[in-house]
């Protein structure tokens, strides 16, 4: 069931999930890459790991109200199954997460570990993608979650570094920056 009703919903669903990562993603994925570069460039890894351990904190935070905000709407808006808007949901939180952690390796100047990810994210996303209509699923969104997935479960293992617990952020900067 891949006609042209399935093609136009599914990428309004897709659609849903982008622009919920305009809100809070897009802006703390800016804050993201500045501030932990500008921390390390005053020589401040305490401050860049802080700055990535709260920043991270908000983006997990808003990946899941958004995910959560996104299927609602899809729900209210369009025909989706069940099925459709558990995937809009994931698809908006993974989307979220990825758009915040892709600018941690920016600001970390992990840009080739960054690359690497993304290269195996897409290529199992195209993958998946064969297998889901190969197969006659309906997950079509599935593939996408996968590949926004690699690459933040891989930022996730790959920038996992303890800041001081005791390190102080202007945390109002960067709210007001966001």
């Amino acid at each position: 069931a891949t006609g042209a009703s399935t093609y136009g919903l599914i990428g309004s669903l897709i659609g849903i999930t982008y622009v919920a990562a305009l809100f809070v993603p897009a802006g703390l994925a800016s804050a993201m890459a500045k501030f932990v570069a500008r921390h390390r460039g005053q020589d401040d890894e305490d401050g860049a790991r802080a700055a990535y351990r709260f920043l991270r904190r908000l983006s997990d935070v808003s990946a899941l109200v958004l995910g959560v905000l996104a299927a609602a709407v899809a729900n209210l808006l369009y025909p989706a199954t069940l099925s459709e808007t558990v995937q809009v949901g994931l698809l908006a939180a993974a989307f979220s997460a990825y758009s915040v952690d892709k600018a941690a390796f920016y600001g970390f100047d992990r840009v080739a570990r960054y690359s690497v990810l993304e290269f195996i994210g897409s290529g199992l996303a195209i993958g998946a993608t064969a297998i889901v209509i190969a197969v006659n699923s309906t997950w079509y969104l599935a593939p996408l979650i996968l590949g926004y997935s690699i690459v933040v479960v891989g930022s996730r293992l790959s920038l996992r570094t303890a800041a001081p617990a005791d390190y102080t952020l202007d945390r109002k900067e960067f709210l007001t920056f966001t």
